[in-house]
């Protein structure tokens, strides 16, 4: 289990992740210095994610072709960022400033590969050709999961699920770069069914390793919590402060359900913007329900007093916090990184258990459903 800085398939999915090589936690910090090079960072990341959406959009040949003028210097500006970042925040570590780095290239030069970026494509050919076998390995991997990413229908992507595993035969089932690059995959937007049981049949047989293997995880979680969509659902349990409370009393009511913790930086992070939403839509039917997977009842209601405007109300289970394990409805539902955020509406239905990229478009659709 772990605390993401995003988990769904958006851009901000694969911008954001990038923050675990120096510290996700830090960017839930209330104030930034103008100086911090977090503010370049997160500047970059946002207008990414505001010009591309998602990364589905890159399998459209005529859309890239589009994009392409204004997204390879974009997504060049916040890899650039993201290497300030880096070396800030690696304290003297040669080491970990390297993997960051290696992180940084995994997660952006896919997309320049993606929107056929020339002097990107060429620089990895001649890394793959050169004798530096790491520069080659990491190159090589770039490449495929670009390949992924542009791959406009079912046939591009099964080829190059087939160059992905020569490539992790090539590396051997203990490497860690290939343990990396099939979880990077797996997390891209496939072209069809046929596209997702294939690439999951190849990363099993190549006996995948501990992040491959967490991938696979949460693909099945998320497939598990997909096929709830559209059907009832009812969230029920106690309160911090010890009240019995069940999404059944809220009936008639759009309810954003958030699976998060205090020390949790991410979850934090999100806190002011459903904090504006609760402004803004409580009053025309909208609740939240916080799922806390805090340790302490100590750590949430300490939290929750310090700050007036969380207003709604959090679930606390004290038994599976006294096992540091997390809410019994967070395991139920096969959350495995948090935050979280279902959003149901006023017939008590599941409408999306991917609302956290999706508030600002599902709130007020919700909310006009009669």
């Amino acid at each position: 289990m772990f605390c993401s800085t995003f988990v769904s398939r958006s851009i901000a999915a694969a911008v954001l992740s990038t923050t675990f090589a120096f510290g996700a936690s830090s960017f839930a910090q209330d104030a930034i210095s103008p100086s911090d090079p977090r503010n370049d960072y997160l500047a970059a990341v946002k207008e990414l994610r505001d010009k591309l959406g998602t990364e589905a959009v890159l399998r459209n040949e005529a859309a890239r072709a589009e994009l392409a003028t204004t997204l390879v210097p974009l997504i060049r500006r916040t890899a650039s960022a993201a290497e300030n970042l880096a070396r800030s925040s690696s304290g003297g570590s040669t080491e970990r400033q390297t993997r960051a780095f290696q992180q940084i290239h995994l997660t952006f030069n896919p997309m320049l590969v993606a929107l056929g970026d020339s002097a990107t494509i060429q620089s990895l050919d001649a890394k793959i050709a050169g004798t530096d076998a790491t520069e080659a390995k990491v190159a090589r991997g770039i490449r495929i999961i670009g390949g992924f990413l542009a791959g406009p229908g079912e046939e591009e992507q099964l080829k190059v699920i087939e160059d992905l595993s020569a490539f992790l035969k090539d590396v051997g089932k203990d490497d860690e770069l290939g343990d990396v690059i099939g979880a990077i995959v797996l997390g891209k937007p496939v072209a069809s069914p046929k596209v997702s049981a294939a690439l999951k049949k190849s990363l099993a047989d190549a006996a995948p390793g501990r992040q491959t293997a967490a991938a696979l995880k949460r693909e099945e979680s998320r497939a598990a919590q997909n096929s709830l969509v559209g059907k009832p659902i009812t969230l029920a349990g106690v309160t911090v402060d010890g009240k019995e409370l069940s999404t059944e009393q809220w009936k008639g009511k759009v309810i954003l359900v958030d699976f998060w913790a205090t020390w949790c930086g991410p979850c934090k992070a999100e806190l002011p913007r459903i904090k504006q939403l609760y402004k803004e839509y409580h009053d025309q039917g909208l609740e939240i329900l916080g799922i806390s997977n805090d340790y302490t009842a100590q750590a949430l209601s300490n939290f929750q007093a310090a700050d007036p405007e969380l207003a709604w109300p959090s679930l606390f289970d004290a038994d599976s916090a006294a096992k540091r394990k997390w809410h019994p409805l967070t395991q139920q539902y096969g959350i495995t990184g948090i935050p979280v955020m279902y959003l149901i509406d006023r017939k008590g239905i599941l409408r999306s258990v991917t609302a956290r990229g999706e508030l600002n478009e599902l709130i007020p659709k919700l909310i006009a459903e009669k």
